[in-house]
């Protein structure tokens, strides 16, 4: 009999955690059920770039954070000519949560916008925000009126030029550099060649007001070398370039290089 007991009283204790975890459970799901969508959003724009042509997107993320990481944004869009039209109207429900802080979040996939200004009208929830969106060869120009309801993060955001390569060059110790340096140096004589870019943010990189690519720090690595240059020639060379880096010096550098074409060449690829 005192087996049977402690049997029962084993199974008891895994019903009440089953039940103290389904609990939890349910309470972070209330975070995603809501019907009417009253929260203020943050929009990033970014463009793409591949083989086929450019691609725009409106990135739409909640100010604040939720308690599931894949909380999503239902939403609609259309752009019919000068006209481009968004409405977000709720938070989606998943299935199962997963838990971390994070925001809400969708994409609004706008394809290859032809240059020209665009009205932009922003439905979120029940408030309207209109704006614009100036496309041009040179940068995408998001203007809005002031208010709290629409945070846009780069309301201008540079288009990298055409013949363009840019990339990073990471390292850990400074007696690496050496190897950075001629790893430039062969992009040069490769007919890379240092250009004026306009200042400002290209996504992938930007330029302070000499012209110059900003150096920025990168999680995880001592040490990074951003580099940007024009360059006209065969890409299939500097594939090759990039490649007997890799070979030669892959526990010291990794080396990335992209173009505005939309090809990448990683170090640690073959």
């Amino acid at each position: 009999m005192q087996h049977f007991d402690c049997l029962n009283l084993h199974m008891k204790l895994i019903y009440t955690t089953l039940l103290l975890i389904t609990c939890i459970a349910c309470s972070k799901q209330k975070d995603t059920n809501t019907t009417t969508f009253a929260r203020n959003i943050k929009v990033k724009i970014t463009e793409q770039i591949d083989s086929t042509g450019r691609y725009i997107t409106l990135n739409c993320a909640t100010i604040e954070e939720l308690s599931c990481a894949n909380i999503g944004i239902l939403r609609t869009y259309s752009i019919v000519g000068n006209k481009i039209t968004v409405h977000l109207t709720q938070l989606t429900q998943p299935t199962i949560c997963l838990t971390a802080i994070a925001p809400a979040s969708c994409t609004i996939p706008l394809g290859m916008l032809a240059n020209k200004q665009y009205t932009l009208e922003l439905n979120v929830g029940n408030v309207l925000v209109t704006g614009t969106l100036d496309v041009s060869n040179n940068s995408i120009v998001t203007s809005l009126p002031t208010q709290a309801k629409v945070l846009v993060i780069n309301p201008t955001l540079n288009r990298i030029p055409s013949f363009t390569i840019y990339g990073y060059i990471h390292y850990h110790t400074p007696n690496t550099v050496p190897i950075v340096q001629s790893f430039i140096d062969s992009l040069l004589q490769y007919g890379a060649t240092p250009i004026q870019y306009i200042p400002g943010n290209y996504e992938h990189f930007s330029i302070d007001n000499n012209g110059q690519v900003v150096q920025a720090q990168y999680l995880g690595y001592n040490y990074t070398r951003s580099y940007v240059y024009q360059y006209t020639a065969p890409l299939t060379t500097l594939k090759g370039l990039v490649r007997r880096y890799g070979i030669s010096y892959g526990s010291s550098v990794l080396i990335s290089l992209n173009s505005s074409q939309g090809i990448t060449y990683n170090s640690w690829m073959p």
